[in-house]
């Protein structure tokens, strides 16, 4: 089930290259210092910011439902809510990435933290999921659950929209 997993990953991932690589972009002569997007990178923007939320609230909810209000759902929920997350929050950060390298020359230090930190969470999660060794294993859990790096990546992506709406 694992190796069917990856193989949805990479084929999805990969849907979006190639749809991005028909996506008109803007030429830079024309910049007159405004940000300007078109219609398919504010697409690859969404899917990244509210997939990945998504994806991530899917599982977080309710692990911590049963974790802190002793609410417990059926395993098999839990295990199909690990599965989406494991799924979503790659392809979510594949649509991120392209709407970043598309806008790259309006980057500024804020959206080069948000790269990194997704790149940090999403590679630390798949190793997480997907390593056959324990110790690594751990070590990816130690990492990757920390709630304060979820949070800070949301404060950034919520600060890069209000400043890149101005």
């Amino acid at each position: 089930m694992r190796m069917q997993q990856i193989a949805l990953i990479v084929i999805i991932m990969l849907i979006i290259t190639i749809l991005t690589l028909s996506i008109n972009t803007k030429a830079d002569d024309e910049y007159n210092g405004e940000y300007e997007e078109n219609e398919g990178e504010e697409t690859l923007g969404s899917i990244g910011f509210y997939g990945g939320l998504f994806a991530t609230l899917i599982y977080v909810i309710p692990k911590y439902a049963r974790q802190y209000l002793g609410i417990s759902l059926p395993l098999k929920l839990y295990k199909y809510a690990l599965d989406i997350h494991s799924i979503g929050n790659p392809i979510a950060a594949t649509a991120a990435f392209i709407h970043g390298y598309l806008n790259i020359q309006y980057a500024t230090t804020l959206e080069y933290v948000m790269v990194a930190l997704i790149i940090f969470l999403t590679i630390s999660g798949l190793i997480m999921r997907y390593a056959k060794w324990r110790k690594i294993k751990l070590a990816m859990r130690l990492i990757h659950s920390q709630r304060i790096l979820a949070i800070i990546l949301l404060v950034l992506v919520l600060l890069h929209q209000g400043l890149a709406g101005d």
